[in-house]
């Protein structure tokens, strides 16, 4: 299953989760920024979302645009693991990536990234980017993940 999450407590950590049997992979690819089933995500990644590592998984769908507020889902864990915190960045070119907390390099343009879960049956978390400031052409945005 695309959002099968080892059992987990509030105190379980990275290391213990990627390690778990449900997921059965090799040590060499329980890394945090490996990705053993080549989805794209990396497994920080995939343990900030609470999906599987080891079987492909869709990463930000539903994604959508109306005036200067682009919205995305990404699925959510039922408990979070207690060394992983996600969070997202923005870009207009792919190369230089800026944190979602509202300031760029030149102050230009802002984007300023708000996360919601939903209930937490349905392990689904809805994001609204709001764009301030000269409105890019493009926008790419991603979440990302850190091991505390």
């Amino acid at each position: 299953s695309q959002f099968l999450s080892a059992a987990t407590t509030a105190d379980t950590d990275f290391s213990t989760w990627i390690a778990s049997d449900l997921f059965g992979l090799d040590p060499g690819d329980q890394g945090f920024n490996d990705d053993p089933d080549e989805d794209g995500l990396p497994s920080g990644v995939e343990a900030f979302f609470g999906s599987n590592p080891a079987s492909a998984s869709g990463g930000l769908t539903a994604v959508s645009k109306s005036g200067v507020a682009v919205t995305f889902q990404h699925p959510n864990p039922n408990t979070p693991l207690s060394d992983v915190v996600g969070s997202y960045q923005w870009s207009t070119d792919l190369l230089t990536w800026y944190d979602g907390d509202g300031v760029d390099g030149d102050g230009s343009t802002t984007v300023t990234a708000v996360a919601t879960p939903d209930s937490p049956s349905d392990n689904i978390t809805t994001v609204v980017a709001t764009i301030g400031g000269l409105v890019p052409g493009q926008l790419y945005l991603r979440a990302v993940a850190t091991k505390l």
